[in-house]
């Protein structure tokens, strides 16, 4: 059987979240804000960092994500 390889991401494409998470952008972006996150903003693309995707995934997990 193949063994999965755990990939460690530096960082993820904002625009990639809401289908991460299977919510609206208006979603991700309101969490985002209650978090205090600040994106990286390159070549007018906006991104998260690793510490920033824990933050949200542990939101989303949890039983509050309702904003």
């Amino acid at each position: 059987m193949a063994e999965l390889q755990r990939v460690e991401v530096d960082e993820l494409p904002l625009k990639s979240l809401p289908d991460r998470y299977g919510v609206a952008r208006s979603q991700v972006y309101n969490r985002i804000k209650a978090l205090g996150v600040k994106t990286i903003k390159r070549n007018q693309k906006a991104y998260v960092n690793a510490d920033q995707l824990a933050l949200l995934d542990q939101l989303h997990h949890s039983r509050f994500a309702h904003f």
